[in-house]
């Protein structure tokens, strides 16, 4: 699929369509590029958000002096790249600029006077546009399969249309995005780099997005090659700025199957967020998968409070820990006096906080089947 549009995509056939050609910043043509903007003053280089390629004509200057601040502000405010329409007003472009972007790897491009910035600008947001159609149609696809799994097959040409080997196997990666600067903008690029970067890894990638979160979907990879990608990412992306959170289904062939590993994979999320743990892979859940597979979360949180609801609900009006002690005593396989040495209390004190538990949950723990059932509950707790 196409993802987010490249300047290097943009300008595959600018040079001889409108003369245009690249001074500096060679290496930062992979910048990803939301949407053209004309500017003409280095002061309202505070009106962009980033990610824009600015086009400039000089027309508002004397001289060429005053291009160097205007690079450094457009550096700073995250602009994709500048195309410089050399003629009447910018004479030239002073070296101090070339050796700047060169330096930061800011693209620096020019163009002659004779192109018409109306037709190069028309052509690139036309580009924009159809590439952000694209990928809008294979994300709607991606959701019909997985919130319409009945119908998913009717989907397979689609798939196939992006390069998806149908027969393969899919695999559901969820990257849950905490921003601290809320900037909508800011937070669109980095999606768009974190979705360039997995594509750069893997290749194609479809994606789409669900409750603020983004799911992946990835096609025909062997299980390694995911988990290095999920671990590459956590390491890569994360920052004082950011933190990922990130869950991955089980791989599987079949598409029909995208729609159970979405909801497993929502679960998985909120485990993480619960946890400060990441990345979660389902195959690593052992037997918990059994409860990942439980598709009415409803039933789940039914037999928690059956089970344990009314010694939570003890702990919270009397400011207790009996859940906690509870959960210790089953650790430590029923063992009156580990459990007393791991808190540092006695035993005596132990049995009788044990025979209050037993009164709040009206039933002994002393049998397998009864423990068996309480350690079931305190499995799903950790998965609500």
């Amino acid at each position: 699929m196409c993802m987010a549009i490249l300047l290097r995509q943009l300008c595959e056939k600018a040079s001889y369509l409108y003369g245009m050609r690249i001074l500096a910043g060679e290496n930062g043509t992979g910048n990803i590029v939301q949407w053209i903007h004309t500017l003409e003053d280095v002061e309202t280089g505070g009106f962009i958000h980033g990610g824009e390629l600015i086009f400039t004509t000089g027309i508002a200057q004397n001289g060429n002096e005053w291009l160097l601040e205007f690079v450094e502000n457009l550096y700073e405010r995250e602009a994709s790249g500048l195309v410089v329409n050399v003629g009447p007003y910018i004479t030239s472009v002073p070296q101090s600029v070339i050796d700047y972007c060169n330096k930061m790897n800011f693209p620096l491009l020019e163009v002659p006077w004779k192109t018409r910035l109306v037709d190069i600008t028309r052509d690139f947001s036309n580009q924009i546009f159809q590439n952000e159609k694209e990928e809008e149609n294979l994300a709607d696809t991606l959701k019909n399969i997985v919130f319409d799994p009945k119908n998913a097959r009717e989907y397979l040409p689609a798939l196939a249309r992006n390069n998806f080997n149908v027969n393969g196997k899919f695999c559901i990666m969820g990257i849950d995005i905490d921003f601290l600067n809320r900037n909508v903008y800011r937070q669109k690029m980095f999606r768009s780099h974190l979705l360039r970067r997995v594509e750069r890894m893997v290749g194609t990638i479809g994606y789409f997005v669900s409750s603020e979160s983004i799911f992946i979907v990835l096609n025909d990879f062997a299980n390694e090659e995911i988990h290095d990608l999920a671990k590459r990412l956590e390491a890569q992306e994360g920052s004082d700025t950011v933190t990922l959170k990130i869950a991955v289904s089980q791989n599987e062939p079949g598409i029909e199957h995208l729609s159970e590993n979405y909801k497993k994979v929502c679960t998985l999320l909120r485990l993480a967020r619960k946890r400060g743990e990441s990345p979660l892979f389902y195959d690593e859940f052992g037997a918990k998968k059994i409860l990942l597979s439980v598709g009415d979360n409803e039933v789940l949180e039914s037999y928690y409070h059956e089970t344990l609801g009314a010694l939570e609900r003890y702990d919270r009006e009397n400011d207790t820990q009996y859940l906690e002690l509870l959960c210790r005593y089953l650790e430590l396989d029923g063992s009156v006096q580990a459990l007393a040495d791991a808190v540092y209390v006695h035993r005596n004190t132990i049995n009788y906080q044990l025979n209050k538990i037993k009164k709040i949950l009206g039933r002994d723990f002393s049998g397998l089947q009864s423990r068996f059932e309480l350690i079931l509950a305190y499995q799903v707790r950790e998965l609500l």
